[in-house]
């Protein structure tokens, strides 16, 4: 029943990154940066609007600024990128592994990092996996797809 269970978070994440990446207009972004500039309305906030700048080098990491000034805002990285957060989490590793050195905080759909010895403390980094489920040791094979770091600013 577990296992069943654990089957269909995994498929369920599998049709979520397919239906992300699907709507995705960025086919491939290999050898060169590939950059979108928006501007996003807010009906809800009197139309004030943001601009968005989005960076995507190689289908692996993209770079997000926002904001009145355009300051970077996010770094997320997945596919192919082969650099360590903290020095030693990369993308294809294990949450076993990982839960080693760290726990993990779950909330919508992610894993925050946190140190073994600070249980209140969250890492600035978000976790993605095949699985859209907090961490468990019976799940044998939950890896991680992408990794984002966010900054603190306030947008405004």
């Amino acid at each position: 029943m577990i296992l069943s269970k654990m089957q269909n978070i995994k498929k369920a994440t599998d049709e979520f990154l397919s239906r992300w990446y699907s709507n995705n207009p960025i086919k491939s972004t290999e050898g060169y940066w590939y950059i979108e500039d928006i501007y996003s309305q807010n009906i809800l906030n009197n139309n004030v609007g943001e601009r968005i700048i989005s960076c995507y080098w190689n289908n692996d990491v993209l770079l997000i600024f926002s904001g009145k000034d355009c300051s970077l805002n996010s770094i997320i990285v997945c596919g192919n990128y082969y650099g360590k957060l903290l020095g030693n989490v990369s993308i294809g590793d294990n949450l076993i592994d990982v839960h080693k050195i760290y726990n993990f905080e779950f909330y919508a759909d992610t894993l925050y990092l946190m140190h073994k010895d600070e249980y209140d403390e969250v890492i600035g980094a978000e976790i993605m996996t095949n699985y859209l489920s907090d961490y468990s040791d019976l799940i044998l094979d939950q890896i991680i797809l992408a990794i984002g770091i966010y900054s603190e600013q306030e947008n405004g």
